[in-house]
């Protein structure tokens, strides 16, 4: 594979695109050179490794290229550091030095930009982010996603000038993504199907009904549960033929639903996870380890009918989306306790083995849900149990 296979003159910021013309990167050591009276030789004193600094000459061009632009310029303006993807040197995490923003009526439809950044490197010895500030930015950057994939959803679900049994096979679709919803929350998929004709509406209906299961079930930790059910959701899992040009559409248009409700799926299950208490940091971690499969899933996602990769958008708000929840999951979770394991040598009752490792008969209920527990009075021996670990 050639540099060529390699090589993107399209980058992302905050899920900002934009392509990028040409770059700086400035690097080396930080070096004071001292030099003496008297002496030929000057004293070089090494004061360690300077920072990463790249300096983007960048636009955004074309039809929108003003509403490309804005939003570039609102990531460029965000307090705090943000994950980008450099064209040359892929993923980073960046800190916005300086910035300017220049257009010219002799060059109409692109805006350029001169970006300096400072890659951020991690600091062992620096305190985490207040938890307040972590739970914001994953609920911010989810509706980010969201945001975007409405957007995306738009662009790829249509039905207009279609055949009635081609609609009639969205719809039968749209039942299906929309069942494990149902069966939360009750009946929701009549309302969303009257508005199948205006796609940008039907994707905010559906994220809202996703969301529903949150405030249905009120606690964060059962909602995450039923999301992480629906994890990689593929409605019937019919395969649409798409040998005529109204078969294609139909088969785009179901894929683009049964891409959105899993991102909507994802988004709410990040915000859910913001908002839960773990119990072991074993938890939390597990936790991460589905949320960043299934945005990976996402991420590697291919259209059914062009075989195209998702959206530049879509993808950079996932990037975001991943390193926060990585960020909050993983500080919460070097905090908390880890699970260990307890092998009890005969049946003895929950009670009681709750006082051999904890000291404390009050924590049988705790054995007894984590191990699934059919009689906390007659615990088998032999098989080992999770146990928290203090």
């Amino acid at each position: 594979m050639s540099w060529h296979n390699r090589f993107s003159a399209i980058g992302t910021i905050g899920g900002a695109e934009f392509v990028v013309e040409r770059h700086e990167y400035k690097f080396g050591r930080r070096k004071v050179v001292d030099e003496l009276p008297l002496r030929d030789d000057p004293e070089i004193k090494d004061m360690g490794a300077r920072k990463d600094e790249f300096t983007l000459e960048m636009y955004t061009i074309g039809a929108n290229y003003d509403i490309a632009r804005d939003k570039l310029i609102a990531v460029l303006k965000r307090e705090g550091s943000v994950l980008m993807r450099h064209p040359y040197f892929r993923e980073m995490t960046v800190e916005v030095i300086d910035a300017r923003e220049h257009e010219s009526t002799n060059e109409g439809g692109i805006a350029k930009f001169s970006v300096t950044f400072i890659r951020k490197q991690p600091n062992p010895n620096q305190l985490p982010l207040v938890a307040e500030d972590v739970n914001q930015k994953v609920k911010a950057l989810a509706d980010e996603v969201m945001t975007e994939s409405i957007d995306d959803f738009a662009d790829n679900f249509s039905v207009l000038g279609q055949a009635a049994d081609i609609v009639q096979g969205v719809t039968d679709e749209l039942d299906s993504v929309m069942q494990s919803v149902e069966d939360v929350v009750g009946s929701v998929t009549g309302p969303i199907a009257d508005l199948i004709r205006a796609p940008a509406e039907m994707a905010a209906a559906i994220a809202g009904a996703v969301n529903n299961i949150g405030i249905k079930l009120s606690e964060p930790g059962r909602a995450l549960g039923i999301y992480k059910q629906m994890f990689g959701a593929n409605g019937s899992g019919r395969a649409f033929q798409s040998s005529t040009a109204s078969q294609r559409q139909q088969a785009a248009s179901v894929d683009a639903l049964r891409l959105f409700f899993r991102r909507a799926v994802i988004s709410e299950a990040a915000k859910a996870a913001a908002d839960s208490d773990f119990a072991t940091r074993d938890d939390a971690l597990g936790v991460l380890a589905d949320l960043h499969s299934a945005i990976d899933n996402e991420r590697s996602h291919i259209g059914a009918v062009d075989g195209a990769p998702i959206n530049d958008q879509v993808y950079g708000a996932l990037c975001d989306l991943a390193a926060a929840t990585g960020n909050d999951l993983r500080v919460r979770g070097a905090r908390l306790p880890e699970l260990t394991t307890y092998t009890p040598e005969v049946i003895l009752p929950a009670l009681l083995i709750s006082h051999q490792v904890y000291g404390d008969h009050k924590r049988e209920a705790e054995i007894v849900a984590r191990n699934r527990i059919q009689h906390p009075g007659f615990v088998p021996g032999g098989q080992a149990l999770e146990v928290i670990s203090g």
